[in-house]
């Protein structure tokens, strides 16, 4: 079982509008804040249970939620933590969890370890002028081996087994 964990925060306006009960494979865990009314509660955990038949990844989604006024217009905000991980690791997570001939494919056509070049743009060091549309190859080694993905991100990649700070591989 994967575990993973985010915020979603409501603003006044979200309403239950149904309740379903389905089997599932991957489970939500809603943790409330403390006061939050129970009508926004129940409705996020009809909406669980909605996705839960939707998706049959086998995880644990904690997920931490609040209900906060939020800018016109705006029904629901998520939160989730940006982590970083080292180039090598992500390839290596990406080999040890594929499982189909497309994701070897996909992992074949990655740039060898410990770095990767990139294509950038709108930087304080382009080459083409400070924050220039133009694209440049940035192939500077050493700052091209770690970049951050968010929680959310990671877990459908085959970072984690267990909890959500348990790394595969380390």
């Amino acid at each position: 079982m994967i575990h993973a964990s985010s915020t979603i925060v409501l603003s006044d306006g979200f309403r239950s509008l149904f309740t379903l009960n389905f089997a599932h494979a991957i489970q939500f865990n809603f943790r409330p804040e403390s006061g939050m009314p129970q009508e926004a509660i129940d409705g996020l955990e009809a909406d669980g249970r909605l996705r839960s038949d939707l998706l049959r990844d086998d995880i644990v989604a904690n997920l931490s939620i609040s209900y906060k006024p939020l800018s016109h217009g705006v029904l629901v905000s998520t939160l989730s933590e940006k982590i970083t991980v080292t180039y090598s690791q992500f390839r290596t997570v990406l080999e040890q969890d594929g499982l189909s001939d497309l994701d070897g494919e996909a992992v074949a056509s990655l740039q060898p370890i410990p770095h990767f070049d990139l294509l950038m743009n709108r930087t304080s060091n382009n080459p083409h002028n400070q924050s220039s549309p133009t694209p440049y190859l940035n192939n500077n080694d050493k700052d091209n081996n770690s970049f951050g993905l968010r929680e959310s991100m990671l877990k459908p990649l085959g970072f984690w087994r267990g909890t959500i700070r348990d790394w595969m591989p380390p």
